[in-house]
């Protein structure tokens, strides 16, 4: 089954005053993720990390579909106030500029990039590295007055709204003269006065904040992450979920948690297997089912709902009888008269939507007749 996940977590926030730009949240797409049927996956979205008012930027929160595919929040960019450094995360947030020592960018993880170097001077004359991205690295501040640009994000087409980018980092904030960095694609903030906020939904890197004349700037806000689920709609007999978006494209469902913090989503094959042998009554619940693996041995009376049934895979001895309840099949039968019953529907195909009975005659022949309608 063609399970479509990505997740997108939280970007840092932007450093103040000369600050880095914050760090992208960190993007990871699995295109064939193993889904496990009757297993509940939460779900977790990302928040982005606070702008700097003083300090280093916040960094962005984890994303996750349980502990099938996990996001890293961006590291929040360095400033010239505090911690010079970027912090790592998903993607490093920028350093921040100062008159020495200026700080490093913060490492990436697997999904993302580093973040760029500051270039340390006067106050007039020094400026702040850029966020990393998805898909690249944030830059280096090129001269003195010019802050590094946010590292681009990447494109992801599992969303409803088809190709996408995400996760793109801040920019970084340069001095009262000097020339701020441009954000990254996919909703990374720009350096400025104050440092812009990143894009909601997209993970995308606050933007650093600048000094100027009236005085230090705060860095800009990450942007909040999100979770989107793509499947063949028919591949799943049921699927209960929370998500903010639910929008059916062609033959695929995709579902999107966009909100900051945690939902729930559980796939139903219809596949039932039943236990090797069983000595009491069993009911199989009648909820989307489509395939029932039934137990090789029964001794007491089991009952299998039929709506929703596709297919039976026959027991090898039936102890006691067996009912199965109308619609689509009649009849109480004895191990080898439902064996015949079973082999039948078996070849036949029967579909659980169709009008076809097949009645199971208790006579001295035993006879199967199948009626169509």
């Amino acid at each position: 089954m063609a399970t479509e996940v990505l997740v997108v977590a939280g970007g840092g926030g932007g450093g103040f005053a000369q600050g880095g730009g914050g760090g992208a949240g960190g993007m990871v797409e699995d295109l064939t993720a193993a889904i496990v049927s009757g297993t509940a996956y939460t779900v977790t979205v990302g928040a982005g990390g606070s702008g700097s008012s003083g300090g280093s930027g916040g960094d962005g929160g984890a994303s996750s579909l349980g502990a099938l595919v996990a996001a890293t929040g961006g590291g929040g960019g360095g400033s010239d106030d505090g911690t010079h450094n970027g912090a790592a995360g998903g993607s490093g947030g920028g350093g921040g500029a100062a008159a020495s020592g200026s700080g490093t960018g913060g490492a990436g993880d697997a999904g993302g990039n580093n973040g760029g170097d500051a270039r340390n001077g006067t106050e007039t004359n020094r400026a702040a590295g850029g966020g990393g991205g998805a898909g690249a690295v944030g830059a280096n501040s090129p001269s003195n007055n010019v802050a590094g640009a946010g590292g681009a994000g990447t494109s992801s087409s599992v969303s409803a709204a088809g190709a996408t980018t995400y996760a793109g980092g801040g920019g970084g904030g340069a001095g009262p003269s000097g020339t701020n960095g441009a954000g990254g694609a996919g909703g990374g903030g720009a350096g400025g006065n104050p440092g812009v906020a990143g894009t909601n939904g997209l993970g995308g890197g606050g933007g650093g904040g600048t000094r100027t004349a009236g005085g230090d700037k705060e860095g800009g806000a990450g942007g909040s992450g999100v979770v989107i689920v793509r499947y063949v709609t028919a591949d799943w007999a049921s699927v209960t979920e929370d998500a903010d978006d639910v929008t059916v494209d062609g033959v695929d469902t995709v579902l999107t948690w966009s909100t900051v913090g945690t939902g729930e989503v559980t796939f139903s094959s219809g596949v039932v297997s039943t236990p090797a042998t069983v000595s009491s009554p069993w009911t199989i619940p009648t909820v989307g089912l489509k395939t029932i693996i039934t137990p090789a041995t029964i001794s007491a009376p089991w009952v299998k709902p039929a709506p929703g049934a596709v297919a039976i895979v026959s027991p090898g001895t039936i102890g006691a009888a067996w009912t199965i309840p109308s619609p689509p099949f009649v009849g109480a039968v004895s191990a080898a008269r439902f064996k015949l019953l079973a082999d039948t529907i078996s070849r036949l195909g029967l579909a659980a939507d169709t009008t076809s009975q097949l009645d199971l005659l208790a006579d001295d022949t035993t006879r199967l007749e199948l009626k169509s309608e």
